[in-house]
């Protein structure tokens, strides 16, 4: 049976070879996407997994709200609340704290200087906690005491070769030294947490407001649950610890804060927090959700293709189902015969999808911004599942043609009068329809994430973002340093002017919570902070709305002047608030007050994406080292200026490296998730173009086929060859269209809710959507236009020669 159904494959395969090589490809395409996709689910689907009682650890994450309705959801909770909940509780086994630091530190190891990431400090319960695997050292002990450190096999590999680490000595500063007490793995899987190079004993910081259960929330706090316990099953028990102790404080601050226990597998899903807080970025849910339809709406309409290039043929296929069925054979062996040859095809696009995996996944996984590896070794299931996947399609895809070409009887298809019946199909125009309004709702989306970044590109952020560079402080530079470089640069007449500062727009902020003495609508202020000196404003292109900037004798970055954005202010309510002051330091109560003046306003700007609406700013006078250094270039100077800024840099502090990042490049790379959609898109829709045009030429070839005898009639009685086309192609037309009415409110829908995570939104561009109607109609009569002027140029002689 086997071997017939092969033999019959390859016959029916060879008679049209163009046609089916070409409807396998874009099946084995839609099959390799599909491919590609699962891949990448299953990768964001092991976050975390490979994490030892991975079921039985929960993160603590704080909910605040402060004054009047200002709230913040952290990933992170204030220095005794995780101890707390240990102690109090009982179906808690274990608790760990992680201070993350997420820029570039300098580490020195004997006379060399290493710029690190992802550093962290942690209780000593770090690795009982987490699982993470200590190599060398002892897991109680290795972050026991202050000033000890735990590093990873790769950094100890770069710090010290082949040498032991374990007694070494490494400074992250001039006067902090620490101990390496342990070597761990390098962290295996994708994880929420960072792939730390390094990791110190929580116990060497000094702990301020280690007392307060509220505010200072900037510790990622873990506990580890007794076995059978669970997060929603301790919950209650937590809110009833924290409670008890933060409620003095929160009505001191008047101030609401909860604590939410989250299971660690739930947390790459989880995009709801105001800030990173050095964690992995989340993927929402609805994003994979997305993913998933496209793999399914793809391998979809690769079948229906396939459908309809199989009965297009039909003619042929019946004259040898009614010879077969005159001769003995049963609907029954036909239709697995059918569906057997389905398979067979199924499979070998099954194959041919595995070599365009290879190739395209590093392609792929630029799109997706994952690292994405076909390790089939390492998940055996993912090629069971693939070709699982295949056998469905050739099963599904075969059941419509197996049950229609099968049910021909023998004596109308050997007489040849199959054709000349009126019976019409309409399974086959649905499923056309259904093939185009994917592919126009693919176009829209894809339209509309194009819009939606270069509106954000184009939105003017409120200050002169081009023609900044960035440089990036040197482990070694003093704040005099960083002054007088800044000062020798700017003689430079490609450089306009710089600054010097703890924060930019786009690359990151401070926290901070002012008290408001004189409250006329909030009593308590959330700011953004930035510490920055009388240079910022002016660098930054900013606008001076009221009050004055910072002078030279300004100093005290909480107990000096601050200046406020337009919606700080009107989040206190004030209409001239300059002179007005604020409590710098709300948590010791009124008679310990650090107060601050507000001395001037600048009008709002995007410091963020714009993903966030604007956010009360604070810019205070930075007394302390700087970590970045901004210059304003000429913008007809830009090279000129680098070159003088490289060698100066140069000259100056060569241990350090000379880096620069440009302002407007840091706006768009905060976009980077939806450019990659927008590619994702452009790559799935013009793929479901390609599909769905194969299936078109399917159902021309089938209609021409099906009318060639009336074209032919309509032709000798006078029919011009408008009439005919008109004729022919106005099915189509009246398929697209409803394609669009299907896609239309669909992609609409999905659209808007894409939109909702952008507090700017591009104005509705209502224009893409008769846009993509026009272009998939335009596809749709190009390629009917094809097959029926063939049928159209036909001779009717030869085509009438046989009735």
């Amino acid at each position: 049976m086997f071997s017939y159904t092969l033999k019959l494959f390859l016959r029916n395969f060879r008679r049209n070879i163009v046609i089916n090589s070409l409807n396998l490809l874009g099946l084995a395409a839609a099959m390799a996407a599909c491919m590609m996709i699962i891949i990448y689910l299953d990768h964001e689907n092991s976050y975390d997994a490979s994490m030892p009682n991975v079921d039985r650890v929960v993160r603590v994450n704080t909910d605040l709200k402060v004054g009047e309705g200002q709230e913040i959801r952290l990933a992170t909770a204030s220095w005794p609340v995780a101890a707390g909940l240990a102690e109090e509780i009982g179906a808690v086994e274990s608790f760990v704290r992680l201070r993350l630091s997420t820029g570039e530190r300098p580490v020195f190891v004997g006379e060399k200087i290493f710029l690190e990431r992802d550093l962290a400090w942690a209780d000593s319960t770090f690795f009982r906690v987490l699982g993470a695997r200590l190599l060398l050292g002892d897991p109680a002990t290795a972050l026991a005491a202050p000033m000890m450190a735990t590093i990873a096999e790769s950094t100890a590999r770069r710090f010290f070769g082949d040498a032991d680490p374990i007694g070494r000595e490494i400074r992250l500063s001039r006067n902090r030294s620490y101990t390496v007490t342990g070597v761990y793995a390098d962290m295996a899987g994708p994880s929420h947490l960072p792939s730390f190079s390094l990791v110190c004993s929580i116990a060497s910081l000094d702990i301020e407001g280690g007392e307060y259960w509220v505010g200072r929330s900037m510790y990622a706090s873990y506990l580890l649950l007794l076995p059978g316990a669970d997060a929603a099953a301790v919950q209650p028990l937590a809110d009833a610890v924290f409670d008890a102790h933060a409620a003095e404080l929160m009505k001191l601050l008047d101030a609401e804060s909860s604590i939410h226990l989250q299971p660690v597998r739930e947390i790459h899903f989880d995009t709801g927090f105001d800030f990173a807080g050095g964690f992995t970025p989340p993927v929402p849910r609805r994003k994979l959700l997305v993913f998933a339809l496209l793999a399914v709406f793809i391998v979809v309409v690769a079948a229906v293709s396939f459908v309809n290039m199989a009965t297009a043929r039909s003619g042929d296929r019946a004259r040898q189902v009614g010879i077969s069925k005159a001769v003995g054979a049963s609907r029954l062996q036909l239709a697995a015969q059918f569906v057997g040859e389905f398979i067979i095809i199924a499979l070998v696009a099954a194959a041919v999808a595995f070599l365009l995996v290879e190739a395209l996944l590093p392609f792929f996984a630029d799109f997706t911004g994952r690292e994405l590896t076909a390790d089939f070794d390492a998940r055996p299931w993912l090629p069971a599942s693939f070709v699982g996947l295949a056998l469905l399609v050739g099963v599904l895809a075969g059941l419509y043609p197996a049950a229609y070409l099968t049910s021909f009887l023998p004596r109308q298809v050997i007489h040849e009068r199959l054709f000349a019946s009126t019976r019409r199909s309409r399974l086959r125009p649905a499923l056309i329809t259904f093939q185009f309004a994917v592919t126009i709702g693919l176009i829209l989306c894809t339209l509309t994430v194009a819009n939606q970044v270069e509106y954000m590109n184009g939105r003017d952020p409120g200050f002169d973002r081009e023609q900044l560079i960035a440089l990036s402080v040197g482990p070694e530079m003093t704040r005099d340093d960083c002054e007088t470089f800044r000062r020798e640069a700017i003689r430079h007449p490609g450089i306009v002017a710089g600054t010097c500062s703890s924060h930019l727009p786009t690359t990151g902020h401070m926290e901070f919570t002012y008290e408001v003495p004189e409250p006329e609508a909030a009593d308590m202020l959330m700011t953004r902070m930035f510490a920055v000196d009388g240079r910022f404003i002016e660098t930054m292109g900013m606008e001076l709305v009221a009050g004055r900037n910072f002078d030279e004798n300004d100093r005290g970055r909480y107990l000096g002047p601050v200046i406020l954005n337009e919606t700080a202010v009107r989040e206190l309510g004030y209409e001239d608030p300059v002179g007005r002051r604020l409590d710098a330091d709300p948590s010791h109560g009124d008679e310990n007050s650090h107060p601050v003046t507000i001395v001037g306003v600048v009008r709002d700007i995007n410091f963020e994406s714009l993903h966030h609406g604007i956010e009360p700013m604070a810019l205070v006078p930075d007394e302390g080292r700087p970590a970045q250094i901004a210059f304003r270039l000429h913008p007809e100077r830009v090279e000129d200026a680098i070159a003088h800024l490289r060698e100066t840099w140069r000259e100056r502090f060569p241990r350090a490296p000379f880096r620069y990042i440009f302002l407007d490049d840091n706006f768009a790379r905060m976009y980077d998730a939806e450019i990659r959609l927008g590619g994702m898109f452009t790559f799935f829709t013009g793929l479901a173009l390609v599909i769905s045009v194969l299936g078109l030429v399917a159902l021309v070839a089938y209609s021409a086929e099906r009318r060639m005898r009336e074209i032919s009639i309509r032709k000798v009685m006078g029919a011009s060859m408008r009439d005919l086309f008109s004729l022919l192609s106005g099915e189509y037309v009246r398929l697209v269209l409803v394609a669009n009415v299907v896609a239309w409110p669909v992609a609409w829908w999905g659209m808007r809710r894409w939109a909702e995570s952008f507090a700017y939104r591009a104005p509705f561009p209502w224009w893409l959507y008769p846009g993509a109607a026009a272009g998939a109609l335009l596809v749709a009569l190009a390629t009917a236009g094809i097959y029926t002027l063939r049928a159209v140029h036909a001779s009717p002689a030869d085509t009438l020669r046989t009735e």
